[in-house]
């Protein structure tokens, strides 16, 4: 280890252009052991299995619908896209919105 170097294993100091209020804030955020987050994330799914399987499936079905929605709105959009935006300036420049003096 070379001088001055600090050994925290492989943690970096903050840039210095923080204020010490802005430093403090910094420590208090950072993440905790891989097991501490690990057991954290786990508690929350258990959790979340422990609802109701009505629950559960709706919970399912509403994402389901979400994905399809997306899905169909993304090729929807590549098939009909220069068509829309072709009859939406016809309408634009026929109701007089198009007209250049």
């Amino acid at each position: 280890m070379a001088a001055g170097e600090k050994d925290n294993q492989g943690e970096k100091e903050p840039s210095g252009h923080l204020s010490d209020d802005e430093m403090e804030k910094v420590a208090e955020k950072k993440a905790e052991s891989a097991r501490v987050v690990h057991e954290a994330i786990r508690l929350q799914g258990q959790g979340e299995l422990d609802r109701p399987i009505l629950s559960l499936l709706l919970s399912a079905f509403a994402a389901g619908v979400g994905m399809s929605a997306s899905v169909l709105a993304g090729w929807a959009f590549s098939r009909f896209g220069r068509k829309i935006g072709f009859w939406t300036q016809v309408a634009e420049r026929a109701s007089g919105g198009g007209r250049r003096r």
